[in-house]
């Protein structure tokens, strides 16, 4: 079954009969091939207001369209496919405000270490966060840092989350978040992960705090970030 009922310029709720037939659709057995978009995507932001096609396969064309990869796109596109249609030349020519990245950006992110290099070649990160109840967040953020090549890798968070944390990766330097070790990782480190199990409550707004203000003395101008608030 082909779904052609409607395009990218959608913005909201299908109108009631295009919905009850996209609801028949999705209920029929034959797997469902949506053109250019499935019908009830927002081809911005992958939003499903109400009713969608359930699509087997997506074939878009010319440009790929961001709501095919972002929102609630993965439970209804399928396998994607695309065809430029014969205007790569054209599309390379321009302006893109986003992009996709996937695996292929890596070996230009992640170029050949050299044979001799250590962990201190590699940079130093921190990583702020874990909360009550929330380890799990900052220790699955600070393995993740680490199988990415990060060299050295800090871990700030509650006391009583240090022993589980080093206990299942060693690798991790884990301390207790305190504004004396806020400042002194600050300093130490090329780069700053905030935010990972750190919730909402007066614990974790400090280290926000602390850490806008060095980042507004570090780059001279003022850093507004309304999460930060």
């Amino acid at each position: 079954m082909f779904d052609g009922l409607l395009g990218t310029g959608l913005r909201s709720a299908p109108r009631e009969n295009i919905a009850a037939l996209i609801e028949h659709a999705n209920r029929h057995s034959a797997p469902i091939v949506a053109l250019d978009i499935p019908s009830g995507l927002i081809a911005q932001t992958g939003a499903t207001p109400e009713a969608v096609i359930e699509a087997a396969h997506t074939v878009t064309f010319i440009a790929l369209k961001p709501g095919l990869l972002t929102g609630k796109a993965r439970d209804v596109v399928g396998v994607l496919h695309h065809n430029a249609l014969g205007l790569e030349s054209w599309l390379a020519g321009q302006e893109m405000r986003i992009a996709r990245f996937d695996a292929s950006q890596l070996a230009a992110w992640l170029p050949p270490r050299r044979p001799t290099s250590h962990k201190g070649d590699h940079g130093r990160l921190v990583i702020i966060g874990g909360d009550h109840g929330t380890a799990g967040a900052i220790r699955m953020t600070g393995e993740a840092a680490l199988r990415s090549g990060a060299g050295l890798v800090r871990v700030l968070t509650r006391i009583e989350n240090i022993a589980p944390i080093v206990t299942a990766r060693p690798e991790l330097m884990v301390h207790e978040l305190t504004p004396q070790a806020l400042e002194e990782s600050l300093e130490w480190a090329d780069v700053v992960v905030i935010g990972p199990g750190l919730g909402q409550q007066a614990w974790g707004k400090q280290p926000c705090k602390r850490s806008r203000i060095f980042v507004n003395r570090c780059c001279g101008m003022p850093t507004r970030l309304t999460f930060w608030q």
